[in-house]
């Protein structure tokens, strides 16, 4: 029992039951919830924890699955697990999968929604409304996909294999849980797990980094292999930060139907949390480019803050589509301080709400970052310091030309881009202006 329990990788199961039961809190505070009086009845309970038990199945399948595909690997990465150790044979692993597979997925046929409340009206309920049960489908052949030759085997390629991952695990796994408190046929569940989806692009490879001796010998090319262990690393770097942007994004499109507020937050902190991340990838580059210096480091400190203030307004902006409001520079149609900035009651809703004092504090901030930006470059005379100016300097220019434009998409999504290009900048700039760490990243992951 106990190599049964090894082959199921038990430790890996906490993140589907986490993705599901916060798909399923998502839907049920959404606006699309069924049913009116919101209720966490008995029958929602147990659909979401019947739910959560077969995504549980479905992962240890698919860690089964995989570890059969991946003998040869596992020599080398992972001897210690059972079908290398021959705790367990093959054939004893492939029926062992295929009862998991069977327990994830046939019980999935009676997550149905409200008002189907009670297990017969569930399991005879019309086709339509047994979505879970597809998406749990498509999920178990995502696996398949990932790590059988005769399907494809995306797991040596080093693009292919993120994208079967993250789609199934990112996308499918919130809407899963979202189906078994609401329907998914709006946007906002795909928005949610398109979301965690573009974060997995990139997470999805990290793994890769401390497995390359194994994965070369099996023949797989993932992007630490296939680039090298810095490019690698700068590529995945940009799926820790971006993903999170879109929540305030959403949000503010009305695509999301949460409190707006708290997802501004939530969508903010997770970005500095990425930024943090992107910094601990910054540590796989070269050491000798690192020279102590407090005051930039200060600087640039300030600076990642109040790009974080002006990136939160500039979602305001899309969401409200504010920067329609005025198509004028240097003056917002003609005023340097604009009627209207206050007309919302009460007062403190303007900040968030009122298109023209949106723009106005977007506007300001903007200006207030490219100077902060600037004055960092010339005290601290370091290429990349001046790097970063230029970036300032082109990321205002995008953001004039997309005002007088009248927010031309082309124009607003290179700005959008160069608002993390320029926080990339700064982040660069901090990082070289810290002293190197005793033992660097880089010499965990052997570059």
């Amino acid at each position: 029992m106990k190599s049964y329990i090894t082959l199921a990788r038990p430790f890996t199961l906490l993140p589907p039951l986490f993705g599901i039961i916060s798909g399923a809190v998502c839907a049920w505070g959404s606006a699309h919830n069924p049913d009116p009086s919101r209720a966490v009845t008995l029958s929602v309970i147990l659909t979401v924890a019947l739910g959560s038990l077969c995504a549980s199945f479905l992962n240890a399948a698919s860690n089964a699955i995989n570890q059969i595909y991946d003998l040869e690997i596992d020599r080398i990465n992972k001897p210690s697990r059972p079908l290398v150790t021959g705790e367990l044979t093959i054939r004893q692993a492939w029926v062992f999968s295929w009862i998991l597979y069977a327990l994830a997925i046939v019980p999935t046929w009676w997550v149905v929604v409200y008002p189907y409340t009670t297990w017969p009206a569930k399991f005879f309920a019309p086709l339509s409304q047994h979505e879970c049960f597809f998406i749990y489908i498509a999920g178990m052949l995502f696996t398949f996909i990932y790590s059988a030759p005769a399907l494809g085997r995306t797991k040596k390629h080093p693009i292919g294999a993120n994208l079967t991952i993250a789609i199934p695990r990112g996308c499918l796994l919130k809407v899963a849980g979202w189906t078994m408190v609401a329907h998914a046929t709006v946007a906002e569940p795909w928005y949610i797990g398109a979301i965690f989806m573009l974060f997995l692009l990139g997470a999805a490879s990290t793994k890769d980094f401390s497995d390359i001796e194994g994965d070369r010998a099996g023949g797989c090319r993932t992007l630490p292999i296939a680039f090298g262990v810095r490019k690698a690393a700068y590529m995945i770097a940009p799926s820790f930060v971006i993903p999170w942007l879109l929540m305030p994004l959403g949000a503010h499109l009305g695509i999301l139907t949460g409190n707006r507020l708290a997802l501004d937050i939530l969508g903010v902190t997770l970005s500095i949390w990425g930024a943090y991340t992107v910094w601990l990838i910054l540590e796989l580059g070269p050491q000798g480019a690192r020279r102590d210096d407090p005051r930039t480091r200060r600087d640039a400190t300030v600076l990642i803050g109040l790009l974080f203030v002006v990136l939160t307004w500039g979602a305001l902006m899309a969401g409200l589509r504010a920067g329609s409001a005025h198509n004028t520079f240097p003056t917002m149609s003609g005023h340097w301080i604009p009627p209207g900035l206050f007309e919302q009651s009460p007062w403190w809703t303007n900040l968030f709400e009122n298109p023209t004092t949106v723009q106005f504090i977007h506007r300001w901030l903007a200006k207030l970052l490219v100077l902060g930006v600037l004055l960092m470059a010339w005290r601290a005379r370091r290429t990349e310091a001046v790097l970063a100016a230029a970036m300032a300097l082109v990321q205002l220019s995008l953001g004039i030309a997309t005002i007088l434009t009248g927010v031309d998409i082309p124009v607003a999504t290179l700005h959008q881009a160069g608002a993390v290009l320029l926080l990339t900048f700064v982040i660069v700039v901090r990082h070289r202006a810290t002293p190197s760490r005793a033992s660097p990243l880089s010499a965990i992951v052997g570059a």
